[in-house]
């Protein structure tokens, strides 16, 4: 008889048995950024797990556009005139940039004028007309920089920049490099959908991560095993509210103003966990079509992505990592 995948499993696709040979592994979850931050590693290096705190939460202190003294609050209260920032203020922004050019604005960080408009708690709809009055106001190409001073600019009254998107995965990267420093070779790092998985298990195994099922909360769809790799899944099941019988979550195409629509769930695999967090956004919001065309054309990235059908397709290079859970089928698409 067929037993369900839970939730539980989900988070502990992990798989930590070993050989009483193997060294202890140990793991520490806490929260930062408004989600849960979880690091396993080998009990002997344990110690480096308070400076990933510690560095953790002063990313959160720069990057929380809700908090006066942070980095991210100051450029979207000092519009039209460049602001000095720190150094991964500066990085996390210019990458932001980046990775919006590459996706043709699918990815904006500018989009926090929209983000303000949805009122998921109230599950309130904002009207056509609010929509189309602050649209004007989500372009990432009215983002400026100063590399020689390490400052920053919206150009345009109204503008507000929501990283939302990207830090975790820019957390997850800074905590890599912390453990790398350290010596650290195997270890696996989750911040909610954000994970990294480095090196393998002290087994020699690789490390399992499961994909939640985006309709049925206690199922996953499968894992992966990985090694010296990102996966981000974005879905829109975290936040989100039903009206009139629509759907509506938290995942806003910065060109309509609404939340995106074709798929409800998409996975991105890569080295650069950065890349990992926007791209898995950003082709969420593109749709299915587009998010293939994209997909065949961006070397570093494999995707598994699952459509509002429930069809889940699957790049090549992800197929023969993924392990799907009994009665997923395999859309292959790509070829």
């Amino acid at each position: 008889m067929r037993k369900k995948m839970t939730i539980a499993v989900l988070l502990l696709l992990v798989f930590l048995t070993h050989g009483c040979n193997q060294p202890q592994l140990y793991t520490r979850d806490f929260v930062a950024m408004d989600t849960i931050f979880s690091v396993t590693l080998p009990e002997s290096k344990s110690s480096v797990v308070e400076e990933m705190i510690d560095t953790i939460s002063n990313l959160h202190k720069l990057f929380d556009w809700r908090d006066p003294g942070s980095d991210i609050w100051r450029v979207n209260n000092h519009l039209r005139r460049y602001v000095k920032v720190s150094a991964p203020t500066y990085d996390l922004i210019y990458q932001s940039i980046q990775i919006a050019e590459e996706t043709n604005g699918s990815f904006d960080p500018t989009v926090g004028p929209l983000v303000d408009i949805w009122d998921y708690e109230k599950e309130l709809v904002p009207s056509n007309v609010t929509i189309k009055n602050v649209l004007p106001l989500v372009n990432y190409r009215n983002v400026k920089f100063k590399e020689q001073s390490q400052s920053v600019m919206l150009e345009k009254t109204g503008m507000k920049l929501n990283v939302g998107a990207i830090a975790k995965g820019y957390a997850v990267k800074k905590e890599l490099e912390l453990l790398r420093q350290q010596g650290v070779k195997t270890a696996l790092i989750s911040a909610g959908g954000n994970n990294y998985a480095l090196g393998t298990k002290p087994d020699g195994s690789l490390w399992k991560i499961g994909i939640r099922h985006p309709r049925k909360r206690e199922e996953v769809i499968g894992y992966v095993e990985l090694h010296n790799k990102a996966l981000d899944t974005s879905g829109d099941y975290e936040r989100y509210f039903v009206k009139d019988g629509v759907r509506y979550h938290h995942i806003i195409d910065p060109k309509t103003g609404y939340p995106a629509e074709g798929l409800i769930s998409v996975t991105v695999i890569t080295e650069d966990p950065v890349r990992a967090d926007a791209l898995a956004t950003a082709i969420f919001v593109m749709g299915p079509e587009k998010a293939v065309e994209f997909v065949k054309k961006t070397k570093d990235i494999e995707v598994i992505m699952v459509t509002d059908k429930m069809n889940v397709l699957i790049s090549p290079g992800a197929k023969k990592i993924f392990h799907p859970a009994e009665g997923i089928e395999i859309h292959n698409i790509f070829y």
